[in-house]
């Protein structure tokens, strides 16, 4: 049991340090009308755009515009894969979970992320100019800068490493 814990936290220990940040936007109509009746038709509007918005989140053209900003050396595709871009269910939120090696680089890439998806929304959807669109996302909460790493997961690593060690050894 000892031998499985300690070997896992060695493991843990070797792996690189992940963090997460993750900003938010709120797809809206540009409409901005106090009429009942618009607001509603303009939330069932910003819903149907909702899912659409979200491929949006994995675009080349995203991942550019943030490496652009950033001055980063990665390529659109492996920092693709280090986005996640989701929608909680019944709402017109938007989440963008971005990963890397640093928090300042986790949360300035989540914030970058968001950026880029407006434009390219507001360069599908309307005439290029910000919030020209009938339905744009707004930025939202910014991304909080993470304090832990979201990966490795040494608590979890050193009870799974025991639990094999104590399997193993009553095996034995």
């Amino acid at each position: 049991t000892l031998l499985g814990a300690a070997v896992a936290f060695g493991y843990s220990a070797l792996q690189p340090r992940v963090y997460t940040a993750e900003a938010t936007g709120y797809v809206t109509t540009a409409d901005g009308s106090t009429d009942v009746g618009a607001a509603l038709v303009g939330n069932q509007l910003a819903q149907a755009k909702v899912k659409s918005f979200v491929a949006v989140g994995s675009w080349r053209a995203v991942a550019e515009y943030a490496i652009d900003e950033l001055s980063l050396q990665s390529s659109p595709e492996s920092l693709v894969g280090r986005v996640d871009v989701t929608n909680p269910l019944d709402t017109t939120v938007i989440s963008v979970n971005a990963s890397a090696g640093t928090p300042e680089e986790a949360r300035d890439l989540a914030e970058a992320w968001i950026r880029g998806m407006i434009l390219q929304i507001d360069d599908l959807e309307g005439d290029g100019t910000t919030g020209s669109s009938a339905v744009t996302v707004v930025a939202g909460d910014s991304a909080r800068l993470p304090t832990s790493p979201s990966s490795p997961n040494t608590r979890l690593n050193v009870i799974l490493g025991a639990l094999i060690g104590l399997a193993l050894g009553i095996g034995y």
